[in-house]
């Protein structure tokens, strides 16, 4: 039996889903066709091609746990009726997502520090040192999303920051039980 508004809530999931699997295979795509164009640190374009390739398996995997999570009623009958095969698929789902987060997490870091380590790179090959560059469409492209993850880091920091100030301001949890 679902709770009112929790279809609105699959919906609003479904549709972030959706939007981070587009610009997850737009990333992927556009960094194959520059893969060669950043000698100075070659290391960018294998970041943004690996990245939005598990980034674009991770939210693969979110949509399959969000359909696994609408059928949660069937895993607690599984666990009852002592279904071990069940139990073991969403332990084994558990830990993939878990080592995905974790590697892309790792990824992430790493990838800051390829890009921020060359910042302001030439964008045009010189004659007498042909490998001190890297093309300006995969570099700023690089930089433009570690600026939107630290935005939307700082975003979730700051909402989080203010419902925990709105629950502590309102009361919420001095209800006498």
């Amino acid at each position: 039996m679902h709770k009112c508004g929790e279809n609105e809530r699959w919906a609003h999931v479904t549709f972030i889903s959706l939007g981070r699997f587009v610009s997850n295979y737009i990333f992927r795509w556009r960094r194959i066709q520059y893969l060669q164009d950043c000698p100075k640190q070659p290391n960018i374009p294998v970041y943004l091609l690996v990245g939005g390739a598990f980034g674009l398996i991770k939210v693969i995997s979110m949509g399959w746990r969000q359909t696994r999570k609408r059928n949660y009623e069937q895993t607690i009958e599984a666990l009852a009726d002592g279904n071990e095969d069940e139990v073991l698929a969403n332990t084994s789902s558990n830990i993939t997502d878990y080592a995905l987060s974790v590697f892309l997490l790792v990824w992430f870091i790493l990838g800051n520090y390829w890009v921020l380590v060359i910042y302001k790179p030439r964008y045009d090959p010189l004659l007498h040192d042909p490998n001190n560059w890297c093309a300006k469409t995969v570099y700023l492209f690089s930089v433009i999303h570690l600026y939107i993850c630290y935005g939307v880091m700082a975003l979730v920091v700051v909402l989080l920051s203010f419902i925990v100030l709105c629950i502590r301001s309102c009361g919420v949890y001095a209800q006498n039980v």
